[in-house]
């Protein structure tokens, strides 16, 4: 299978954590989120899929896992 398109929609701060969020674009069609916390590289969302691009209130909940 081939790897999907990684293009980053930049990094967004919500109290005091820097987070980048990146779409991908997958070739059989269709495109997900994912969520890194800059400082640890871990991604935020291994264990769900985003179908949209994740609100503050989204990064919130993703990061009250952590």
């Amino acid at each position: 299978m081939e790897s999907p398109r990684e293009t980053s929609l930049g990094a967004r701060t919500i109290d005091g954590r820097v987070l980048e969020i990146l779409r991908l674009d997958w070739p059989i069609g269709g495109h997900s989120f994912e969520v890194y916390d800059e400082a640890s590289s871990d991604c935020l969302t291994m264990e769900e899929s985003l179908n949209t691009e994740p609100t503050e209130e989204d990064l919130r909940r993703l990061m009250s896992h952590c």
